[in-house]
């Protein structure tokens, strides 16, 4: 039998659990969330800077296109955090039965971890994209640069 302590203990993490299970879809919308605003924020950003900038000057389309990349990967990190935000797929699952209710419920939360991940580094590439291009520009000598 166990002891008093045990059993406070053990009831203190089934609480624990159940509450970490109830509130982790929350904290994944929210995350979508997070990514839809950090992605808009930045490439309002990008093209604030970009329509300063004078891209007629660039040689070619290929540079054109580095010089858009960011812009891109972040429109990409948005429509994957819709994705976690609005419910695109319908889940079958059995009335009345809790075994098919949890299979549900953790089949939802890791799809909608695995769309945050894929916003996640596209956000992440889309910075460090948007890093090189800065260095590229700023760098004088690189074909970024422009001319005069």
């Amino acid at each position: 039998m166990a002891t008093p302590e045990v059993e406070v203990a053990e009831k203190l993490w089934l609480k624990v659990q159940e509450q970490t299970i109830v509130t982790s879809q929350a904290r994944v919308i929210d995350g979508g969330k997070q990514v839809i605003t950090l992605s808009t924020v930045l490439s309002g950003a990008y093209f604030t800077a970009l329509s300063f900038a004078n891209l007629a000057t660039l040689d070619s389309w290929f540079l054109r296109a580095i010089v858009v990349l960011p812009v891109l990967l972040w429109s990409l990190a948005i429509l994957a955090a819709m994705r976690i935000v609005v419910p695109v797929k319908e889940y079958a699952t059995d009335v009345g039965n809790p075994l098919s209710g949890k299979l549900l419920f953790v089949n939802i939360v890791l799809e909608k971890v695995v769309w945050l991940r894929v916003g996640l580094w596209l956000q992440v590439s889309g910075i460090l994209m948007m890093l090189i291009v800065l260095w590229l520009r700023l760098g004088g000598t690189a074909p970024l640069a422009g001319k005069g």
